[in-house]
């Protein structure tokens, strides 16, 4: 694995509302020296001191640890299965939701490809967060 990427101490952000399990989760993505790439996510939607918000942040370290060391968040998104498909025979009834850290990650991913296309506008931004309304 590669050094892990020493982060500025103030660097921009991205969040995003999404849902996930019929609640509503806040996603923030820090960016690279470049600003280029998603290097850190932070999630808020659990009500605190439930395990549901331990796991989110425990998630959260490792995969921006992954993502400073050298992963690429696109790479994790595509081999994150975003949509399970639970067969009829297996007694269920259709689809089951994905993992919230999957759709987490979906979401960075999304975050990454819509930014890099308005580059210019993250550095007019200088540091301040943006909040997209969005449902996955």
């Amino acid at each position: 694995m590669n050094e892990r990427e020493r982060l500025p101490d103030r660097r921009d952000n991205t969040s995003q509302n999404f849902e996930w399990n019929n609640g509503e989760w806040t996603m923030t993505v820090g960016w690279d020296n470049s600003g280029a790439h998603v290097r850190e996510i932070f999630l808020k939607g659990a009500k605190e001191g439930t395990h549901l918000e331990a796991w989110a942040e425990d998630d959260c370290f490792l995969v921006s640890q992954l993502l400073q060391c050298g992963a690429e968040i696109q790479n994790l998104a595509a081999r994150l299965p975003y949509h399970h498909i639970v067969r009829p025979d297996d007694g269920d009834t259709g689809a089951i939701k994905p993992s919230l850290i999957a759709v987490a990650i979906a979401v960075a991913a999304q975050i990454e490809l819509d930014e890099s296309q308005n580059y210019s506008n993250r550095e007019i931004r200088s540091g301040a967060s943006t909040v997209i309304e969005a449902s996955i």
